[in-house]
């Protein structure tokens, strides 16, 4: 559990605790931001709880024994047989979960993608439904502006001036060309 609260808070080593603690609130804000508006929201209350439970993993190492202990073979028989089994969109969720812990803006590094695919053949995730799964968070980030850019969509919106100035220069190009063909025609 040590290794998912670093990817959690999106760290790479246990941190000292002004470390953490920064990282916590680092965290906290960028996953209220990513789940501020659209689709991601619905996401917003379980990722708010997992960076809390990352935080207080990492703040106080020792586990208490109830997590390393084994569980009892009634215990074991009880999840096994009375737990309702996972289902396939409760699998892709958690899925969708792993790959916003892995954002880096509007971005997922080439070794996290690898990290996401070998997890989602784990959980018996497609390759290609996972792909699918990670370019809608992405473009989820993109599309509802969740992430700091310095350049808010100026790529994506359409330039009016250069479509009217296109428009002119094909219209004196077609006017010049018709002036010549009708004044070789006359003459």
């Amino acid at each position: 559990m040590s290794q998912r609260a670093l990817t959690i808070l999106q760290l790479n080593r246990t941190p000292d605790p002004q470390r953490l603690e920064q990282a916590y609130l680092a965290s906290r804000k960028r996953y209220q931001r990513l789940t501020r508006n659209g689709p991601l929201k619905f996401y917003r209350h379980k990722l708010l709880a997992e960076t809390i439970n990352a935080y207080r993993i990492l703040r106080d190492p020792r586990t208490p024994p109830t997590t390393n202990a084994t569980p009892s073979i009634r215990a074991r028989y009880a999840r096994k047989y009375h737990s309702p089994p996972r289902t396939k969109a409760q699998i892709e969720d958690d899925f969708c979960r792993e790959v916003i812990y892995r954002l880096e803006g509007d971005l997922i590094r080439f070794d996290s993608r690898r990290e996401l695919l070998q997890l989602a053949h784990d959980e018996g995730i497609a390759v290609f439904r996972a792909n699918m799964l990670i370019a809608q968070i992405v473009e989820s980030v993109r599309t509802h502006g969740a992430f700091d850019s310095p350049i808010k969509d100026v790529a994506f919106r359409p330039r009016r001036k250069f479509h009217l100035r296109t428009a002119l220069y094909i219209a004196v190009a077609a006017a010049l060309m018709i002036d010549l063909l009708l004044v070789g025609w006359l003459s």
